[in-house]
């Protein structure tokens, strides 16, 4: 099972969403998720969203650029404060998907948000 999905940018500041899955980061194997990007034709900004693989609310967005074959070579994640779009985006996607995700490391309430479809 993939620990991510990828999902179109609801907002024009990223090119695609990759939101972790579970308790795995995403970025443990970026070839993966290179592989997909390219697959998708994706080139641009890419924003993950990690809640579920850290359980945070405050570092739960950040980004890196993709200029559609690979991400740059030791390209670091920077963290971004993400809009209102993206975040209903992201609470939309897990509401309607909740059994594709791990939600363990998320609070009761956040676990009872994400269910509801509630933006966190």
């Amino acid at each position: 099972m993939k620990n991510f999905v990828v999902l179109h940018s609801p907002t024009e500041a990223f090119a695609v969403v990759v939101m972790s899955t579970g308790a795995s980061l995403p970025q443990e194997n970026l070839e993966e998720v290179a592989q997909e990007l390219r697959q998708r034709h994706v080139n641009g900004e890419v924003v993950f969203d990690l809640l579920t693989s850290n359980g945070s609310k405050t570092r739960r967005y950040f980004s890196t650029d993709f200029d559609g074959r690979e991400f740059a070579p030791g390209a670091c994640l920077k963290r971004v404060q993400a809009d209102v779009a993206l975040r209903e985006a992201a609470a939309k996607y897990m509401h309607e998907h909740v059994s594709e995700f791990d939600l363990k490391l998320l609070t009761p309430a956040m676990r009872y948000a994400a269910r509801q479809g509630i933006p966190l």
